[in-house]
C-alpha cells in the first residue's frame, strides 16, 4: 500500500480523509503533538522516516478574527509551516496536496471565482493561506492546491449541526443574507482529493459543491431538510461587527475539466439522510490512527 501523510488529521476534513483513504492507502496521521509543522527539523525528519507517496496538508490556523489580533501565528502555521512541508515533500519526490480557502479572494467580483482569477485576500487569514499556496507552487514539482469553502462534515461540530441545535433549543437565530458562498460537504471534498490521488494532474483546483447561497438561505434549508420548525431572521453583515473583513462573494467554480461536484442542496440532503452526528462515534478511532 502506498503511504500517505495527512496533517490536520483532527480537523473535520482530516478525519473524513482518514475514513475514506485508510483502506486503500497506508495512512499516517500525526497529531500536533507528534508533528509540529512549525519546526523545520521535525518536519524533515518525519517525512524522511515515513517517505510517503503523497502529503495531504490540511493543518491550518483557521481562527479568522484571532488572526487579526496576532498575525504571527497564522503566518507561522499557514505560511512558514507549509513551506517546511513543501520542502520536505520535494526532497523525497512526494506529491503535495495543499488545502486552501475561498478567503484568498476579496469578494468584489460579481461572478464566481475560477482557478485563473487573481487572488486578493482582505484579511490576515486569507493572506497567510495565499502565502502557503505560493510556497507550494514555487517549491513543489508535483503539487495540487485545493481551494474549498464553507465546510461541514460528519466528524466535528459544524455550521449545520449548530443550526439544528440552536433551533431545538428555541434560540432566536439571525443569519446574514448579504454574504454568499458555496456550502461544501467534507465527504465530497475528500472524494475529490481521492480522485486527484489517482490521476497525474497538478495545479490549482476549486473543490466546492455547486451552486451558492447566503448563510440565511443555508440555515433555512437545514431546518427544512431536517424537518424541524424554527424562526430564522435575515440580517446584514454590518449587524455582526467582526475584526476580520470577509469577502461578500466567495463562490467558487472550477474550469479544470474535473468531474463536477454535486449541488450543495443535494450534498446537504445526503448529510441529512444519515444521523447528523453519525460520524462522531468513529471520531476517536480515526483521530488515533
Amino acid at each position: 500500500m502506498k503511504r500517505i501523510v495527512i496533517t490536520g488529521a483532527k480537523g473535520q476534513l482530516g478525519v473524513e480523509l482518514i475514513h475514506l483513504l485508510h483502506r486503500e492507502y497506508h495512512v499516517f496521521a500525526p497529531t500536533r503533538e507528534e508533528l509540529d509543522i512549525t519546526q523545520k527539523r521535525l518536519v524533515e525528519q518525519y517525512i524522511e522516516d515515513v517517505k510517503p507517496y503523497a502529503i495531504i496538508h490540511s493543518a491550518a490556523f483557521t481562527k479568522v478574527d484571532e488572526a487579526e489580533i496576532d498575525p504571527s501565528m497564522p503566518i507561522l502555521v499557514n505560511a512558514v509551516g507549509t513551506r517546511f512541508i513543501a520542502t520536505a515533500a520535494e526532497r523525497i519526490g512526494a506529491r503535495m496536496l495543499y488545502i486552501s480557502t475561498d478567503y484568498v479572494f476579496d469578494g468584489a467580483q460579481q461572478s464566481p471565482y475560477a482557478e485563473e482569477d487573481i487572488p486578493s485576500p482582505i484579511n490576515v487569514y486569507g493572506l497567510s493561506k495565499l502565502a502557503g499556496e505560493k510556497f507550494v507552487a514555487s517549491i513543489c514539482s508535483k503539487y495540487s492546491i485545493i481551494r474549498t469553502s464553507w465546510l461541514y462534515g460528519r466528524y466535528k461540530d459544524n455550521f449545520v449541526a449548530n443550526v439544528v441545535e440552536m433551533v431545538r433549543q428555541d434560540k432566536k437565530i439571525r443569519m446574514i443574507d448579504d454574504v454568499i458562498g458555496s456550502p461544501t460537504s467534507t465527504k465530497d471534498v475528500a472524494a475529490f482529493i481521492k480522485y486527484l490521488l489517482r490521476i497525474d494532474s497538478h495545479g490549482i483546483y476549486h473543490a466546492s459543491n455547486a451552486g451558492s447561497c447566503s448563510r440565511y438561505e443555508f440555515a433555512l434549508s437545514i431546518i427544512k431538510m431536517k424537518g424541524i420548525k424554527g424562526t430564522i431572521t435575515p440580517c446584514k453583515s454590518e449587524d455582526f461587527p467582526v475584526l476580520a473583513r470577509r469577502p461578500k462573494n466567495s463562490v467558487l467554480i472550477s474550469r479544470r475539466g474535473m468531474p463536477p461536484m454535486q449541488h450543495w442542496k443535494s450534498a446537504l440532503q445526503d448529510y441529512m439522510n444519515g444521523d447528523i452526528n453519525e460520524g462522531l462515534k468513529d471520531q476517536m478511532f480515526y483521530e488515533s490512527i
